[in-house]
Formats: structure tokens, sequence, C-alpha cells
């Protein structure tokens, strides 16, 4: 195996990708807010590289709020169908204005109108609201560019520890764990 974790990532990926698992950037986000309560959803994977993996949200966003107030979060990766999960934990840092335009430029135009016309995470007496206020910036913005909310950010988690975990029969599963060292990386297997 690479000593690099995000290589090995890179090309567990693309093999989940391969057998055509449905949606195999999504993943679970665990963050906590500043007393330590965790909370956990699931959100995509926007990008991966040597400094590590991004994904975007609301600002204002329970997500959001506990990052500011907490930067440390995890992530995991499951594909069943091919035996492998990848769990990361790190520090989350603001990605540069520049590349979230870039994202949001990249995103379908659905779920551009979505991100616009929902004020995440904060309540709302009618899901009727929410698909008029679509239907309506919809109408607004037929022929021209949906420009990036003010609120709508993307984050980098920088890996401090990654683990990949191959499914193993009867149960023993192998794990192999990778933890930054400065510039470096020390690895490690845990028994199952």
């Amino acid at each position: 195996m690479p000593v690099e974790p995000v290589e090995i990532f890179k090309q567990w990926i693309a093999e989940a990708e391969k057998v055509g698992i449905a949606l195999p950037t999504a993943m679970a986000l665990a963050t906590a807010d500043g007393e330590g309560r965790p909370s956990v959803r699931y959100v995509l994977l926007k990008d991966v590289d040597e400094r590590g993996f991004s994904f975007c949200t609301n600002r204002l966003s329970r997500k959001g709020k506990e990052i500011v107030e907490n930067p440390q979060a995890s992530i995991a990766f499951y594909w069943h169908e091919i035996g492998r999960q990848v769990r990361v934990d790190g520090q989350l840092t603001v990605l540069a204005a520049r590349r979230v335009e870039e994202i949001w430029r990249e995103r379908p135009r659905e779920s551009q109108l979505s991100s616009l016309s929902s004020e995440q995470s904060t309540p709302v007496s009618d899901h009727q609201e929410i698909l008029k206020r679509y239907r309506a910036l919809d109408e607004e913005y037929r022929d021209r560019e949906i420009p990036c909310p003010p609120d709508w950010v993307c984050y980098l988690l920088i890996p401090e520890q990654v683990e990949f975990w191959t499914r193993g029969d009867p149960r023993l599963h192998h794990r192999q764990v990778f933890t930054r060292n400065g510039e470096t990386w020390t690895q490690q297997l845990l028994q199952p």
C-alpha cells in the first residue's frame, strides 16, 4: 500500500465508483458543539487532495455553527458492496472564497436553487413555503447565473488520523491506521 493515506483513499473511492456504488462520496460527518455534544449527518465529499477532504454547507446551519464552536470533526465512508470503510479525524478550516465559488458553479442548477431557497436548519411552518420560494427563484434566475449565497461555505478537513477498514471473515477485519506526525505519517495495524 502507498504510505500516503490520501492516495489510498483515492484508490478506494475510485474502486467504489467503478463497481457502481450509489453515492460513493456520501460521508457521515460528525461535529460537536462547544459543550462537546455530538451530532452526525450525511454530506457529500466535494473534493480530496493532498491537503484533505472538502464539503460545503450553510454556515448558519447547525453543523456550521458547531464548526465555529469546535473545529474538530470526523468523517466516515462505508461501501458495503466492497467491504470497506474509511474513517478520518481532523481539524476543519474554511476554503478560500475563490474555491467556494468554483465549487458553487460546478453544482447542478437544482442544487444551487435548493441552497438559495432554504434557510438551512431553521424552523418552517409548512414545506410548501420552501417549494414556493424555490419556484420563485427558479423563475427569477431562469436565464441568469444563480449567485452563490453569502452564507454558503466550504470546509477542508485536514486529516490527523485516517483508518482503513476491510471486512474480514469470520469478523477478523483488517484495520490500518495512519497518524500524522508533522509532515509525515506513521502507520500501524489494529486488532479488529
